[in-house]
C-alpha cells in the first residue's frame, strides 16, 4: 500500500508541474492550466471579479435613480 500511495504522489506532482496551453479564436484567447487546473479556476475568478467590478460602477453611476 505504500508504494501506491508513493507512485500517487509521485504523479501528483507531476500533474502539477504540467502546464497545457490551449488557443481559441485564431489566438485571441490563450488560456494556460496546471494540472490540478488551478489557472482555469483562477481566470474565472477574475472575471467574476471584473464583471462585478462593471456592475458596480454602472450602478453606482445611476445614482438616484434606483
Amino acid at each position: 500500500m505504500s508504494q501506491a500511495k508513493q507512485q500517487y504522489e509521485t504523479l501528483q506532482k507531476k500533474m502539477e508541474q504540467t502546464v497545457i496551453e490551449a488557443t481559441s479564436g485564431g489566438g485571441s484567447v490563450t488560456v494556460k492550466m496546471d494540472g490540478r487546473k488551478q489557472a482555469l479556476n483562477e481566470a474565472g475568478r477574475k472575471v467574476d471579479q471584473a464583471m462585478q467590478s462593471n456592475v458596480s460602477g454602472m450602478l453606482g453611476g445611476l445614482g438616484g435613480i434606483l
